[in-house]
This record gives structure tokens, sequence and C-alpha cells, in this order.
């Protein structure tokens, strides 16, 4: 029983489909490409949407990071050579490191700053209890130990990124490698949250600049390409029309010659007839009357 309804679902369910198909063949040739085409030009800005909006927010975050990253190295390096020989920074230098970031207007920009020591060490954190502790380290804080600049738009998950969250103000993370002056080598990552208040503005209307750009140049060539179909599709319709009515003409003039034929067939039948009968007549004629006298 339950395999006759799924055949007879299945069943309803083709019929449907070929009902569609038949519905959708029906249509003008325009018509047709107008809901084919506007499926694909849809997904297509999608997509070109979606490359574009992302492309214009990598390159403005990146270098929004890169000029950040080098003013804060500026500062921050200078003060954090003493990693070469110490796992940790001095008293001294925490404090200096303090007084530094309180000062506007760094102060009004960078919201925390962390020095990070390879394992997850904090060396530094303007959160004071944090130093000394360790965290796991991220994928983008090993990624800066490798000497990669990284720079996102932080969620604040960690247990190090309370202080952040308590902010409550977009944030731009940025993972900066902090090089040796003397040998090169990277001793420390410098981890810093920037306000990005005034960043995710400009990125918001750097995004629907970019959307509606999309959206007009893709109507725009879909209205032109409709229009060629549209014209296309008059210009067949119009020679179809045409051809149907030659046709139809065709179709007149053959039944107008079968019915003449039929008639010439009829007439010489009828001609045959008389003729027949004539002859008839005549040989009736000739043997009741002349030659009958002949005989005679």
């Amino acid at each position: 029983m339950t395999t006759m309804r799924d055949d007879f679902s299945s069943m309803q369910g083709n019929s449907r489909a070929a009902s569609l198909r038949t519905r959708l063949v029906g249509l003008p040739l325009h018509y047709r490409f107008a809901l084919a085409g506007s499926l694909v030009t849809l997904i297509g800005m999608a997509v070109i949407g979606s490359i574009v909006s992302s492309s214009i927010e990598t390159g403005v975050v990146r270098n929004s990071a890169i000029s950040s990253a080098v003013y804060m190295e500026s500062l921050v390096a200078p003060m954090s050579q003493e990693l070469v020989r110490s796992a940790t920074l001095s008293a001294e230098t925490i404090e200096r490191m303090n007084d530094l970031l309180t000062r506007s207007p760094l102060s009004e920009r960078v919201i925390s700053v962390k020095i990070w020591r390879p394992g997850g060490l904090l060396a530094f954190s303007s959160d004071a209890d944090l130093i000394g502790q360790h965290f796991p380290p991220s994928e983008e804080l090993q990624q800066a130990w490798d000497g990669q600049l990284n720079a996102s738009f932080d969620q604040l998950e960690g247990a190090e990124s309370l202080r952040e969250r308590q902010t409550g103000v977009p944030l731009l993370e940025v993972y900066n490698p902090i090089h040796s002056i003397v040998s090169g080598e990277i001793i420390a990552v410098a981890e810093f949250y920037l306000d990005a208040t005034e960043l995710e503005a400009d990125l918001r209307g750097a995004h629907a600049r970019a959307w509606a750009a999309v959206a007009i140049v893709t109507g725009m060539t879909f209205l032109a390409l409709f229009s060629i179909v549209r014209s296309g599709s008059r210009t067949i319709e119009d020679q179809t029309r045409r051809l149907r009515h030659q046709v139809d003409e065709l179709a007149r003039i053959s039944a107008q010659n079968e019915a003449l034929r039929t008639r010439v067939q009829g007439a010489s039948q009828r001609v045959s007839e008389t003729n027949e009968r004539y002859m008839r007549r005549v040989s009736a004629e000739l043997h009741d009357g002349p030659a009958q006298a002949i005989a005679l």
C-alpha cells in the first residue's frame, strides 16, 4: 500500500514537472530569458558583490593595520628590546608603557595593548592583572610569530579579552611582530586594539557603494541583453506569424486545387458517360434504321 502511494506521489510530481516545463516552453522567448536571466543575474550579482566587498574590506583593514602597526612599532619596539635578554619587562618599562598609552592622542585611538612572548606568555598588558599569565596562542598570534602582520575585527572570545569586551565599541585587532634592533629576529608580538568605529562606518559606506555599483551595472547589462532578446523574439514571432499565414494560404490553395481536381475528375467522368450514351444511341439507331434497310 505504501509503495502504491509512493508511486502515485511520484507520478503526481512528474506530472507537475511536465506541466511546468510545458508552460515554460509555451512562453515567449524574451519571457523565458527574463526568468532564467534574472536568476543567473541575481546569483552573479551576489557572488561579484561579495567578492568586491570582501576585497574592499581586506584592503582597507590591511592598509589601516599597516599604518597603525608602523606607528605603534616605532613607540613600542624601543621599549621592548630588553625582551632579548629577559622573558618579561621590568617594572620601570611597564610604567613607561602605561604612561605612553594614556597620553593623547594615542589613548583616543588605541584601546589596549598586549605584548606576547613565546608559549602564550603575556609580558605586558594594559590590564595589569594579566601580566605574567599564559594563554593558548591563537592562530593569528602563531602567524605573527612567523613574521606576518594580521588584522581583523576581533570577536573578543578569549579570556584575555575581557577588558576589550567591556568597551562596547567595534575593535580592530592587530598582531605585529617586534624585531630585535640588533639581530632583526622576532623577540615578541605586539597585539593592540584600535577603536574601529570610524573604520566600520567607512566600510559600511564602501560596501553600500560597491553593492550599488554592482547592482546598477548588472541591472543595465541585464536590461540591454533583455532588449536585444526581446527584439529578436518579436522578429521571430513576426516571421512565425507570416509563415503560419503562408502555410494557411497554401493549405487553402491546396484545398481549392483538390476541389478543382475533384470537379475535373467528375466532369471528365460525366463526359465519358455522355459519350458512351451517345455512342450507344447512335449504334442503336444505326442498327434499327439503316442497317435493317440495307439488309432488306
